[in-house]
């Protein structure tokens, strides 16, 4: 009789085990699936800093380098990107360049929205640099060869007097025809000097339409 009750008893512990097992199994492939049913958010973002201070000279930036690069020939080159004097931005793509870059303004915003730009919209189109008239001191116009959309990433507090970033998040495309996710930060630097544009990233080198 004893054996009997011992032997249910520990039947009944196995029964126990195996049921808590398998709550654990179960659990741990329900949080799995979860996690797989939400939206990817970037953890390769970086920011750099460039400077951009000089009024004749371009600072060129390569993605893939995460650095700027010294070019020669920029108008034939692939090594660059985006390149930066004072305010104004070009791509390697169009007056500016033989590269396959551009730039599209998505409707997203770098402070609130970040996170929530996964992919590059499918109806992206890309503007490529061309000659740009701006009004200049004293209301007389120059032209610029540069891009349109990025050169108004910074606006312009007459208050303030003032270049205030539109906080847009942009997708870039390479001069090899790759993404980035590009988000203008700032326009000036820490002791509020000009012409220290300040950008966060997001690129993507296998060329896919994801981030």
């Amino acid at each position: 009789m004893f054996n009997n009750k011992k032997q249910k008893i520990m039947n009944i512990r196995f029964s126990l085990v195996i049921v808590a097992l398998f709550a654990i199994t179960f659990g741990f492939s329900s949080c799995e699936d979860d996690d797989n049913t939400v939206a990817p958010i970037s953890t390769t973002s970086k920011t750099f800093t460039v400077n951009a201070t000089g009024y004749t000279n371009w600072v060129y930036f390569s993605f893939s380098k995460n650095d700027t690069v010294q070019i020669s020939d920029p108008a034939n080159s692939l090594e660059w990107d985006i390149a930066f004097q004072r305010n104004r931005i070009k791509t390697n793509s169009g007056v500016n360049g033989k590269g396959a870059a551009g730039s599209y303004k998505t409707d997203k915003n770098g402070i609130t929205g970040w996170g929530d730009l996964y992919e590059v919209p499918a109806a992206a189109t890309y503007i490529v640099d061309t000659n740009v008239q701006v009004q200049g001191q004293g209301g007389s116009y120059l032209t610029y060869p540069m891009n349109d959309p990025l050169y108004n990433a910074l606006v312009y507090v007459q208050a303030s007097n003032t270049l205030n970033p539109s906080n847009d998040i942009f997708v870039l495309k390479t001069a090899a025809g790759k993404y980035v996710k590009f988000w203008l930060k700032a326009y000036y630097n820490a002791e509020a000097k000009s012409g220290y544009p300040s950008f966060q990233y997001h690129y993507q080198p296998d060329g896919t339409t994801k981030f």
